[in-house]
């Protein structure tokens, strides 16, 4: 391998969540950055200075950053005889039978295996399948004749977050020899990030994936409380998980609630896909998938037959949350369970009239549902059947649920993903209240 060159200037492949809020993060470390994509609208936007998603202070670093030119946009890499680096974070996409879509990949390979100069440094870091840095991206390069040095270097943010623990967050480096784990990792300490080398880059590829697995799991534990309390209701899910972990460190478990996102509906399948050609079978991770997808059809049923019940001719439905989680806040829709809510709706009620609130999402990114949208909770409710919460929005823990309740029809029903709300005495209009893990509606009988 020939000696590596300073590298200062870098091309992010992918402007998503992922690549640019790393795009703007190494701009305001004052490298020069080119950022690619091929989505017009994104680009259109970003030229503006504008994010196609909602990030706390993106907006502003986005416009800082064009105006000094440290960081530019475009739709192909500008051709340089220079040493730079190429970071690859193009989407992998499900498809079919939860099988992940490499064609992004592929195509952002080969647009930077056209760039590349001799000692030129590429970091994979869109979530693959283990093996991928190895044996797909490797091949594509190595078809150039040059020398590169490849690594893995995951993603680890958190959405809503994430400019702010790029600069606190140890950067995983797992490379394909020697030399690149070497190259690799001198490029994220000059820029003032804690290094951890792993062995290879299959290794890096895995822990990315097992992060989510693991969260993924916890999650599915808690669900699978609530599923029990659910049938029986003298038992509350939420204190049998707070109270049974207080002072007690073996015991540490989330609330149950809907589990969505971009990462967890999808990184379990592409781990144990990434597996099956080893001879691996059976996966608790699956189960944890399947465990925490059930839970909208699970807590919804019992809620819609209550609502059958009134043989009400449009029923109208209110959801509470659209973004796929409210804290921290985005707009992100990926992974949405408001939207797997719609869909279940639609397949089970198809008479029902739905009218959404989300204080970041905007409307046009909702048309496709057919749902009315407002940024107003109290417009949102008045006059509904059934208010399911979904999300953890802090405007929705505020809420006077005794005031609400008068805004609702007779005999409506408030149901609470995450059953937050402490009911001491019965609700106006006749509502009811009900929560996943909590089936008892006891103090809600006038």
């Amino acid at each position: 391998m020939i000696e590596s060159k300073p590298q200062s200037n870098v091309v992010v492949v992918g402007l998503g969540y992922v690549g640019l809020t790393l795009a703007i993060h190494l701009a305001e470390k004052e490298l020069e950055v080119q950022g690619v994509e091929i989505r017009k609208n994104v680009l259109d936007k970003l030229t503006k200075g504008e994010s196609t998603f909602w990030e706390p202070n993106l907006n502003s670093l986005i416009e800082k950053n064009l105006l000094l030119g440290r960081f530019t946009v475009g739709f192909e890499i500008e051709s340089q005889d220079i040493p730079r680096v190429f970071i690859i974070t193009v989407g992998t996409p499900l498809y079919g039978e939860k099988l992940i879509n490499m064609e992004p990949l592929k195509r952002a390979t080969k647009e930077v295996s056209r760039a590349i100069n001799n000692g030129d440094l590429v970091l994979l870091r869109s979530t693959v399948g283990v093996g991928s840095t190895r044996e797909f991206v490797k091949p594509i390069l190595d078809s150039t004749g040059k020398k590169f040095y490849l690594a893995f270097a995951p993603e680890r943010t958190l959405e809503g977050t994430a400019l702010l623990e790029l600069n606190h967050l140890p950067q995983i480096i797992g490379g394909i020899d020697e030399a690149s784990l070497e190259v690799a990792s001198k490029f994220f300490e000059s820029i003032d990030t804690k290094v951890i080398k792993v062995s290879n880059s299959e290794t890096a590829e895995m822990i990315k994936l097992v992060d989510n697995m693991q969260r993924d799991s916890r999650f599915a534990i808690s669900n699978e409380v609530a599923s029990m309390c659910n049938l029986n209701s003298q038992i509350r899910a939420r204190e049998v998980i707070l109270k049974g972990k207080i002072d007690y460190p073996r015991t540490d478990l989330h609330l149950p609630g809907p589990v969505g996102g971009p990462c967890l509906e999808k990184d379990p399948y592409i781990l144990v896909e990434s597996m099956y050609g080893r001879g691996f079978k059976d996966s608790l991770s699956i189960s944890a998938r399947q465990t925490n997808f059930s839970v909208i059809p699970r807590g919804l049923s019992s809620m819609l037959e209550l609502i059958e019940k009134r043989k009400l001719k449009n029923p109208k439905i209110s959801l509470l949350g659209m973004a796929f989680k409210g804290q921290p806040r985005t707009d992100d829709l990926r992974g949405s369970s408001s939207i797997q809510i719609i869909e279940f709706l639609r397949k089970e009620m198809s008479n029902c009239q739905i009218k959404v609130w989300d204080p970041l999402v905007q409307p046009s990114d909702l048309m496709h549902l057919t749902v009315d949208h407002y940024l107003s909770i109290a417009e949102t409710i008045v006059g509904a059947d059934l208010v399911v919460f979904v999300t953890n929005h802090q405007e929705l823990n505020e809420i006077d649920i005794n005031e609400l309740s008068k805004k609702l029809n007779t005999s409506a029903v408030l149901y609470d993903f995450l059953d937050r709300f402490e009911i001491a005495h019965p609700l106006p209009n006749g509502v009811t209240y009900f929560g996943w893990g909590n089936m008892t509606n006891k103090a809600c009988e006038g």
